[in-house]
């Protein structure tokens, strides 16, 4: 929204309402994508510390396995939100190219041969194969980002059923 506000008035009136659009979508994915992480930043240190003192109570020193799996899902959480933002990034390069393109193209119309309709398809269509690349990459990264927090719980609860398990089965093996 800030870029828009800096924008003079007469420059404003330059740009169609598409463009406008453009600015102000990507100032709101922004904040829809900081405020979706801010809840993670206050409630998983809180739940990685509970989970581990519980662990450690139950467990014993077994249960630094779970935080080492936190760690891990960390730092994949943190790969996979750079990615994405990076091919973000890389898509709106590429839908700004493909606009510039084209108004371009259409300012000089009037001045160009007959056949020019030919190459605005073909390099629009290559500007749109550019984009489906992007946008088919952004959606794995985002459907691998889902399946690493959706997983995360019940890897945890199947690590603490395994390390029961093997803490059941030595105290059995101890006391025979």
């Amino acid at each position: 929204l800030h870029k828009i506000t800096r924008l003079s008035p007469s420059y404003r009136s330059k740009l169609s309402k598409g463009q406008l659009l453009n600015y102000v979508t990507v100032d709101v994915k922004l904040v829809f994508d900081c405020i979706k992480s801010c809840s993670f930043l206050f409630s998983a240190p809180v739940t990685l510390i509970a989970v581990q003192l519980f662990l450690f109570k139950e467990v014993g020193a077994d249960g630094l396995v779970l935080l080492a799996l936190f760690i891990i899902v960390a730092v994949v959480h943190s790969y996979l939100n750079r990615a994405m933002s990076r091919t973000t990034k890389e898509k709106l390069v590429i839908m700004k190219s493909r606009m510039k393109f084209n108004i371009e193209l259409l300012a000089q119309s009037d001045k160009l041969d007959l056949g020019w309709e030919d190459v605005v398809v073909d390099r629009n269509r290559k500007f749109r194969q550019l984009e489906n690349v992007k946008n088919r990459w952004y959606f794995t990264l985002a459907n691998l980002y889902d399946l690493l927090i959706n997983l995360t719980p019940v890897l945890t609860v199947l690590i603490i059923f395994l390390l029961e398990l093997l803490t059941r089965g030595t105290s059995r093996l101890d006391t025979v």
